[in-house]
């Protein structure tokens, strides 16, 4: 004879099970104890992939063009480049590949692209003066800027300073000039490691891939619109740079 359960213990089996719903239990879990206020486990491959993804990644710069012929376009066009600008904007290096004077700027004053070429407003009618003045004109020379674009707010970023610093360098090499002429603050400091308020007056040495430049410091040519009278001491220093 099979013994039925007593209506008791009916009663007492649906309060133990209205106790524990109460209690915020309502499923069913396994017989082994269990720490519900533990983290969940991670999967392995989980953790992988977020290991990998918190590892900076390093930017691998692809070598710089080994040509002027190369250089050139690259320097106008690849997204590797910092502060590149809209093409419109974009201002190429011009003048004698072979000149023995490099002069370097930092980047196009904001009439230069629709004038298509740098220095191109009351600025660059002074340099031209300058230029004339020592036996120069742009076609004797080479001319560039060390961006080919104005960049946003007309000053480069410290994020892009040391990658700017060695494009410009690597320019200077392919270009090889006896003598380099460098305006302004940024051209100073990529290439002397100061600025141009420290390191005028006196010559210095740039090293490159084809050997060495010897180089001055001065001040950008807008500023001498501003100070005329610093253009004495402009005039000096590149006295010092062309000299025999």
């Amino acid at each position: 004879m099979i013994n039925s359960p007593s209506s008791y213990d009916l009663h007492a089996a649906v309060s133990s099970l209205n106790w524990w719903q109460s209690a915020g239990v309502d499923i069913l879990v396994d017989e082994e104890p269990r720490d519900w206020l533990a983290a969940a486990p991670i999967a392995t491959n989980t953790i992988a992939t977020a290991i990998a993804s918190a590892a900076p990644v390093a930017s691998v710069q692809a070598p710089l063009p080994k040509t002027l012929d190369d250089f050139i376009p690259w320097f106008m066009t690849s997204p590797d480049m910092p502060g590149l600008g809209a093409e419109r904007q974009r201002i190429a290096p011009a003048g004698n590949r072979q000149a023995d004077l490099m002069i370097l700027l930092d980047m196009p004053e904001p009439e230069d692209a629709a004038a298509g070429q740098l220095l191109s407003g009351e600025a660059g009618a002074l340099f031209d003066k300058m230029l004339g003045a020592l036996g120069f004109s742009r076609d004797t020379i080479w001319f560039a800027p060390m961006v080919s674009s104005r960049v946003a707010g007309g000053a480069m970023s410290a994020s892009d300073a040391e990658r700017i610093a060695e494009i410009t360098r690597h320019h200077v090499g392919l270009i090889a000039p006896k003598m380099l002429w460098l305006l302004g603050r940024a051209a100073s400091r990529a290439l002397l490691g100061m600025d141009e308020g420290e390191a005028r007056g006196r010559l210095h040495i740039v090293n490159h891939i084809s050997g060495t430049s010897k180089a001055i410091a001065s001040v950008h040519p807008r500023v001498l619109l501003q100070t005329p009278k610093r253009k004495a001491d402009v005039w000096s220093d590149m006295q010092k740079l062309i000299e025999k």
